[in-house]
C-alpha cells in the first residue's frame, strides 16, 4: 500500500528486533524510494542487528543541562534564577546530562523554598534517588536476564570506582566455568553500564542510585539479607553483631567511616557465598596507618569463604590468611600495609591446592614489612596457565632469596605473555592500550633484558623491526627505597623521531 509513498516513520522505544521486523518489515521494501524511517532504541545491538546506520545520544552538556533544568524548575520566574543558580549548577551535575532526570528534579522543586532545595540535594548526596526516575530506570532492570541484573548489581554495589577494566569484570563475575562477557556487552549496549576510551567499566550516578534502592528494597528492615553491603551503619550492625548469611555477595568498607567493631573470628563463616570483600579506606593517611583501624581481630580469624574472587584488605593485622581458606578462586588479591609474613599457613590439608590460584591477575601486598615467603608456581608450564598483569612488592624488604627468585621468574614468563597478547589484540583493536607492572625488591637488572642505561635516555635499534606491526616494550626500572608511605612513582616515556626513547 505505502511502496509507491515516501514516508517518514518514526519507531520510538523499540527493543526487540523481532518487534522492529513486525512494523517495518525485514527487508525494507515496505516503502517508497527516499522514505526515512528514525528508531530509537534503549538496546543498541538490536540495531546492530537490523544493520542500519547507528547515531548514539549523548548526555547533555553542562549548558544545555541547565537550560532544560532551569526549565522546569522556574517556568517563567526568572527572577530566581540567579538566586538559586549555583544550587541549581549542583542539582544539574547529579542529573548527569539525562533529560528526564533533569525535567523530574525541576518538577520536584518548582516553587519550593531554599531549605527544600538543599534537603533535596542531601538526598541526592546520599544516592537516594528521584522517585519518578527510579520508576524509569527500575523498568530497564525488570527487563534483564537473571545473569544481567547480577551483574548491573555488582557493578553498582562494588566494582564501580575501583577502575577495574572489562576483561578483569569478566574473570571477576563469572559463573563456574561459564563466561558471563555477553551478559556485560548486554548491559553495555543497553547504556546501563559505560566504557571508557581505556576500557575501563564504570556507570552513572543516576543509574545506581537506582540499583542501591533495588539491593536495599531486598530487605528494608535486615541488612543481613540484603544480597551486597556497603552502607557503613549496615555493615557495622551485622558485623557487630555476627548476623552474616550466606545472602550475602559482596561487602565494601571505608574503615575510617565506621565505628570500632571488635570481630568475631568466624565472622564471615555464615557468609559462605560471599565473593567480593573490600576493606579500605580513602588515601592512606599516616592518621589511618597508626591506628588500629574500625575492624578489630584481636581474637583471629578462622574463617573466609573460599568463593571469595576479590580480596582486599587495607592494613590485614594478622600474620597470615585462614589456613582453612584455599583462595582458588582469588582473581584479586590487595594486602597493602598489611602485617602478613605468609599468604596461608603450613597445613597438611592444603598442600595438593596452589598458593596462588591461576585466576589471579592482581596481587598488592606492598608495605607487607614483616613478609617473608611466598610461594610461586615453580615451572615455566605452570606459569604459562597463569594471568597476572598487576604485581607488587614494594617496601617488602624481607623475602627470602627463594620467593624473590620465584618472583622473578614469574615476572618474566608473565611480562612476556602479556606483551605478546597486547601485540596481537592491539593488531585489531586500533585504541587498545595495556600496561601490566611487577614491582619487586632488587638492584640489579634482570639478565633477559637486553637494553640497559644509568642515564636519562636509551638508544633501541630497530633496524631489525617490521615498523607496519605494532611493538610491545618492557622497562625496568631500579628505584631507591622510598621510607614515606604513600608515595606516587611517575615515569614518562617519550620517543623522538630518530627513536631514541628518553626517561624523565
Amino acid at each position: 500500500m505505502l511502496r509507491r509513498t515516501k514516508v517518514l516513520v518514526v519507531l520510538d522505544g523499540v527493543n526487540d528486533l523481532q518487534q522492529l521486523n513486525y512494523l517495518i518489515g525485514s527487508t525494507l521494501d515496505w516503502f517508497g524510494n527516499g522514505s526515512r524511517i528514525i528508531i530509537t532504541s534503549g538496546d543498541k545491538q538490536v540495531l546492530v542487528e537490523r544493520g542500519v546506520d547507528i547515531y548514539e545520544v549523548k548526555p547533555l552538556d553542562f549548558d544545555d543541562s541547565l537550560r532544560l533544568f532551569n526549565m522546569h524548575a522556574f517556568e517563567q520566574n526568572h527572577a530566581y534564577l540567579e538566586e538559586y543558580y549555583e544550587l541549581s549548577k549542583m542539582m544539574v551535575k547529579h542529573a548527569a546530562g539525562i533529560p528526564s532526570a533533569l525535567e523530574h528534579l525541576g518538577l520536584r522543586l518548582r516553587g519550593k523554598d531554599k531549605e527544600a532545595w538543599e534537603k533535596q540535594l542531601g538526598r541526592l548526596k546520599k544516592r537516594v534517588p528521584i522517585k519518578e526516575v527510579h520508576e524509569i530506570f527500575k523498568l530497564s532492570y525488570n527487563d534483564l536476564d537473571h545473569h544481567e541484573k547480577k551483574i548491573l548489581l555488582d557493578i553498582a554495589c562494588f566494582f564501580d570506582g575501583l577502575h577495574l577494566k572489562n576483561d578483569d569484570i569478566q574473570l571477576l563475575v563469572k559463573d563456574r566455568d561459564y563466561s558471563l562477557a555477553d551478559e556485560l556487552d548486554s548491559l553495555i549496549n543497553k547504556a546501563l553500564v559505560t566504557i571508557s576510551p581505556d576500557n575501563v567499566v564504570s556507570m552513572l550516578d543516576i543509574i545506581q542510585q537506582t540499583a542501591l534502592k533495588i539491593v536495599r528494597e531486598e530487605s528494608n528492615d535486615d541488612p543481613a539479607k540484603q544480597s551486597r553491603l556497603q552502607d557503613p551503619d549496615d555493615i557495622y550492625y551485622v558485623l557487630k553483631n555476627n548476623k552474616g548469611s550466606e545472602a550475602i555477595r559482596s561487602l565494601a568498607i571505608d574503615v575510617s567511616m565506621i565505628k570500632e567493631v571488635q570481630l568475631n573470628p568466624k565472622v564471615f563463616a555464615k557468609m559462605n557465598k560471599l565473593r567480593y570483600l573490600d576493606i579500605y579506606s580513602n588515601g592512606y593517611s599516616y592518621d589511618f596507618l597508626r591506628s588500629r583501624g574500625g575492624l578489630n581481630l584481636s581474637q583471629g580469624l578462622e574463617y573466609l569463604p573460599n568463593e571469595v574472587r576479590y580480596l582486599r584488605w587495607a592494613r590485614f593485622p594478622l600474620e597470615s590468611l585462614p589456613c582453612t581458606f584455599s583462595g582458588e578462586k582469588l582473581v584479586v588479591l590487595d594486602l597493602q600495609y598489611s602485617r602478613v609474613r605468609k599468604l596461608w599457613h603450613d597445613n597438611h590439608k592444603l598442600r595438593s591446592l596452589p598458593k596462588l590460584p591461576s585466576s589471579l591477575i592482581t596481587l598488592n601486598v606492598s608495605d607487607c614489612v614483616s613478609l617473608e615467603n611466598v610461594t610461586f608456581p615453580s615451572t615455566a608450564v605452570q606459569i604459562v596457565r597463569e594471568n597476572k598483569r598487576r604485581v607488587a612488592f614494594w617496601n617488602c624488604l624481607k623475602l627470602d632469596q627463594h620467593s624473590l627468585k620465584a618472583i622473578g621468574l614469574n615476572a618474566q614468563i608473565n611480562i612476556k605473555k602479556f606483551a605478546y597478547q597486547h601485540i596481537s589484540i592491539s593488531r585489531d583493536h586500533d585504541d587498545y592500550d595495556a600496561q601490566g607492572t611487577y614491582v619487586y625488591p632488587g638492584s640489579n637488572v634482570p639478565e633477559w633484558l637486553v637494553y640497559r642505561t644509568t642515564r636519562y635516555y636509551m638508544t633501541i635499534d630497530l633496524s631489525f623491526v617490521n615498523h607496519s606491526s605494532p611493538l610491545a616494550f618492557i622497562f625496568c626500572f631500579i628505584v631507591p627505597q622510598v621510607e614515606s608511605p604513600g608515595f606516587i612513582l611517575r615515569v614518562n616515556i617519550g620517543v623522538d623521531e630518530v627513536h631514541i626513547f628518553e626517561l624523565n
